[in-house]
């Protein structure tokens, strides 16, 4: 009898020591998957944070671009529109001016075919006095302007213009160099009306 209560406690200690070391594996294992939980909750939060961040920067993206090439199509279709305005008044000057020494020319030819009327005339005349009096007179050329170095100005101003424009261009490939080195600033996500106006712009243009 005593032998069996012996070898009964003794069951009972060694399984109740079984179920405390299972308990223990039990513990360090739920332990594992509850670190294993949280790694993969980190990991969600993570990701999501990556897409809000993703984005962000397309948005951020977007509003650059279209800000910065909608300010380098206003400069271009202003420097365009600077630019037929200059020619145009350019253009009219140069008529201006053109006008101006075809009627001094046209004067000067009817004074000469007025005088080369009159030498023909004197030429036919039989009167010999008249013809020594005004042979003086009529001989030497009418005062004229020497037309010689005289032209219509070919130059339409265009040249300023044009230089500006390269300064423009050169800047916005300065800026897209910068914008491929460092991306876009956050200010162009900042509430502004009219964004796409250069003037709007946070860059560019400057």
């Amino acid at each position: 009898m005593g032998r069996e209560k012996r070898g009964g406690r003794g069951g009972e200690e060694e399984m109740e020591l079984h179920i405390t070391i299972l308990r223990s594996h039990l513990s360090v294992s739920e332990q594992k998957i509850q670190e294993m939980i949280r790694q993969r909750i980190r990991k969600i939060e993570e990701i999501r944070m990556s897409v809000s961040e993703l984005e962000l920067a397309v948005e951020r993206e977007t509003a650059g671009s279209v800000c910065l090439f909608s300010a380098l199509m206003t400069a271009i279709e202003h420097s365009q529109a600077e630019l037929m305005e200059v020619m145009d008044m350019s253009r009219r000057a140069a008529e201006h001016q053109a006008n101006a020494m075809i009627r001094q020319l046209e004067l000067e030819v009817e004074e000469l075919r007025r005088r080369e009327s009159a030498l023909a005339e004197l030429a036919q005349s039989d009167d010999h006095n008249h013809c020594v009096k005004m042979f003086p007179i009529l001989s030497s050329p009418p005062a004229t302007k020497d037309w010689s170095g005289v032209s219509v100005n070919p130059d339409l101003g265009t040249g300023t213009i044009y230089r500006s424009l390269s300064v423009l261009v050169e800047k916005f490939q300065e800026e897209l160099k910068t914008v491929a080195e460092t991306g876009f600033p956050a200010s162009v996500l900042e509430p502004s009306p009219v964004r796409t106006q250069p003037s709007q712009c946070p860059f560019f243009l400057k």
